[in-house]
C-alpha cells in the first residue's frame, strides 16, 4: 500500500470517526421531560372521547384537548395532530381542530397528509373549518409545498362561496 493509500485510508476513518461522533451528541440530548401529571390529563382526555361516543361535539372537545397535552406539556407534536385529527373527524366543522391539526402535521412535516385533510374540510365547507382550512392551504402552498399556482388559484376562490 502507497502513502497516497494509506492518507486517503486515514481520512476515511477520521471522517467516520467525526460522524459517529456528531450523531452520539444529537442523540444525547436532554429529553424533554414526561410529565406524569399530563400523561394522567391525557388519559383523562382520551377516556372522556372514548365515552362521549353519543355527542360529536363533546367527543371532539376532549380530542382537541388531549391534543392541546400532546402538543404543548408533552412536545409530541405526532401524537397532537393524530388526536386533532380524530376530533376533526367527529365535527369537521371546528376550527380549533384544523388549526391544532396544521400545528401538529407542520411540526413534524407531514405536509402531504396535512394537505389531505385540509382539502377534506375544503369538501365539508362548514363555516369556520372551511375559512381556516382554505387560510392554512394556501400558507402550505406559498410556504414548504413551493406550489404558487395552487395557492394562486385558491386565493381567487372565496371562502365560504
Amino acid at each position: 500500500m502507497n502513502d497516497t493509500a494509506r492518507w486517503a485510508l486515514l481520512g476515511a476513518i477520521v471522517l467516520f470517526v467525526l460522524y459517529l461522533v456528531l450523531k452520539s451528541m444529537f442523540r444525547l440530548r436532554p429529553m424533554v421531560p414526561r410529565s406524569p401529571e399530563a400523561r394522567r390529563r391525557l388519559a383523562e382526555a382520551k377516556a372522556r372521547a372514548v365515552a362521549e361516543s353519543a355527542d360529536p361535539t363533546a367527543r371532539a372537545a376532549a380530542w382537541k384537548e388531549a391534543a392541546r397535552i400532546a402538543f404543548v406539556d408533552l412536545k409530541r407534536a405526532n401524537l397532537a395532530a393524530s388526536f386533532a385529527a380524530r376530533a376533526l373527524s367527529a365535527s369537521m366543522d371546528d376550527a380549533e381542530a384544523v388549526e391544532l391539526l396544521t400545528k401538529g402535521y407542520r411540526r413534524v412535516r407531514r405536509y402531504r397528509t396535512l394537505e389531505k385533510w385540509l382539502w377534506r374540510c375544503l369538501a365539508h365547507g362548514a363555516g369556520g373549518a372551511y375559512e381556516t382550512a382554505h387560510r392554512e392551504l394556501i400558507a402550505l402552498y406559498d410556504g414548504p409545498m413551493r406550489r404558487p399556482d395552487w395557492a394562486r388559484a385558491l386565493r381567487a376562490m372565496r371562502p365560504g362561496a
